[in-house]
């Protein structure tokens, strides 16, 4: 994966450091990705600043919706979501 930043609704690339997320059980590299540098900030701040005044306009039926489907679509992953929390802790599935 080498886009790891999500920016007014765009998967990109950082332009930070690279880094690696490993397996300390076994060392195995789980993901590789650059960070966010300061002009990625930057970026992120305008767009959560601009979504705002659209978000503020929703009634609480309607964002109750959008936080539903990112908890269905969270819950749809779950397995695959534990199997890399735990890969990345080193911690078995069931602590």
């Amino acid at each position: 994966m080498t886009e790891s930043l999500f920016i007014g609704g765009v998967w990109s690339a950082g332009h930070g450091e690279e880094f690696t997320s490993t397996n300390p059980a076994n060392g195995q590299e789980l993901w590789r990705g650059r960070a966010a540098n300061a002009g990625d900030v930057d970026s992120a701040v305008m767009a959560a600043n601009s979504a705002f005044e659209w978000w503020s306009l929703l009634s609480f039926e309607e964002r109750l919706e959008y936080v539903e489907a990112f908890r269905a679509a969270v819950e749809a992953k779950r397995p695959e979501l534990e199997q890399l929390l735990a890969q990345e802790t080193g911690k078995p599935l069931w602590d």
